[in-house]
C-alpha cells in the first residue's frame, strides 16, 4: 500500500504510510490509555480504525453501536477566539449541523455568575432562541467566582513573577486595576 491520505484531529490533511498510521493508532491509544487509567484498544479494535482511516471513500462512518457521543466544551467561546464573525445562537447550529455534536454548550464569555447576573434576562432570550433552533441537549454554563482573593489572583495571574507581585501588593494593599473583579481579604483571612 502506498502513501494514505488522511487527517489530523485538527483537521489538517496529512499522507503517512501503512506503518507510519498504525504507530500513531497505536500510540495514541496507548497515551489515551495511559492518561485515562483505562485498557488500550485491542489489536481488533485498532485494526478496525485502521481500516477507517486508511479507506478511499470521500465519506464514511462507522456501523450502528459503535457510535460515540461528540461533544464541545465551550463551543461559541471556540469560534470567537478564531475570529468566525457569528452570533452564540449560529456557532451552535454549526457544531451540532456540521460538526456532529450531540451535546451543546452555552454560557457567557466569563462564565461566572456574577457577570451573568445583570444581564440574565438577555441571557434568557439566547438561550431560548437557541432551543428553539437546536435538537441535542443544551447545556447553559457558568460558576461561582470561587473566590479569587488577591492571592488568588496574583498566583493565577503572574506565577512566575509571585514575589515581585506580592511586593506591589504590599505596598499598595491593593489588588492590581486589572483585577477589577477580585476582593480585598477580611481580617480574619477569609474572602
Amino acid at each position: 500500500m502506498g502513501k494514505i491520505m488522511t487527517r489530523m484531529g485538527s483537521g489538517f490533511p496529512v499522507e503517512m504510510s501503512a506503518s507510519e498510521l498504525m504507530q500513531d493508532l497505536t500510540g495514541g491509544s496507548e497515551d489515551a490509555a495511559d492518561r485515562g487509567k483505562i485498557p488500550p484498544l485491542s489489536e481488533e479494535e485498532l485494526k478496525y480504525l485502521f481500516d477507517l482511516f486508511s479507506s478511499t471513500d470521500r465519506f464514511l462512518s462507522v456501523e450502528s453501536g459503535k457510535e460515540i457521543v461528540l461533544s464541545y466544551d465551550a463551543s461559541p467561546l471556540k469560534m470567537i477566539r478564531t475570529a468566525v464573525n457569528v452570533h452564540r445562537i449560529q456557532s451552535l447550529q454549526i457544531y451540532e449541523k456540521l460538526l456532529g455534536a450531540d451535546t451543546l454548550e452555552l454560557g457567557h464569555v466569563d462564565y461566572s455568575f456574577k457577570p451573568v447576573k445583570p444581564i440574565v434576562g438577555t441571557e434568557q432570550t439566547v438561550l431560548e432562541q437557541t432551543l428553539m433552533v437546536t435538537h441535542p441537549p443544551l447545556f447553559y454554563g457558568a460558576m461561582p467566582n470561587l473566590g479569587l482573593t488577591r492571592e488568588n489572583a496574583l498566583i493565577l495571574a503572574l506565577p512566575n513573577n509571585l514575589e515581585v507581585a506580592h511586593s506591589h501588593i504590599r505596598a499598595s494593599q491593593t489588588v492590581p486595576h486589572h483585577f477589577h473583579d477580585a476582593r480585598r481579604l477580611r481580617s480574619d483571612g477569609a474572602p
